[in-house]
């Protein structure tokens, strides 16, 4: 995929646009940005991305609870369109940045471990800071696994 970009010098600073974002550089005294400084300004814009990835999610979608714990069950993973799932140790997570809030998920868990955010029972609430703290950590499902005995 060819990048899509260009690059304007107006005195005090070069604009750069690329890809509707739009960067301010301080000018260098250089009459053109090299194609090095460039990409390390993408670098840095993708390193904001990240960052800004990490901050608390105050609403999230769905959440995975306590009777997921040992569950063989993955019939969850199955229905979801984007894949939002990840494994942990012991039991599955959404994560909050990937999950669409389609709600495919909740009838299909056989232990009803899965809850709307807004409905989550008291007794579990701390799952909501568990799903959005372990996903970004954990490896996606995106495969039925065989039930086990």
């Amino acid at each position: 995929m060819a990048m899509r970009g260009e690059k304007r010098e107006t005195g005090k600073a070069i604009s750069i646009r690329y890809n509707l974002r739009r960067f301010q550089i301080p000018a260098t005294g250089r009459a053109a940005l090299g194609f090095l400084e460039f990409r390390i300004i993408l670098n840095v814009y993708n390193d904001l991305l990240q960052t800004i990835r990490k901050e608390p999610i105050w609403q999230m979608p769905h959440i995975v609870t306590e009777p997921c714990i040992d569950c063989k069950y993955t019939d969850c993973v199955e229905v979801c369109p984007v894949d939002c799932f990840h494994e942990d140790e012991k039991i599955l997570v959404i994560d909050p940045y990937e999950c669409i809030d389609c709600a495919l998920c909740i009838p299909e868990c056989p232990v009803d471990a899965i809850f709307d955010a807004d409905n989550v029972p008291e007794k579990w609430q701390s799952y909501i800071q568990y799903n959005a703290d372990r996903a970004p950590e954990t490896p996606v499902i995106s495969e039925v696994r065989p039930r086990q005995k």
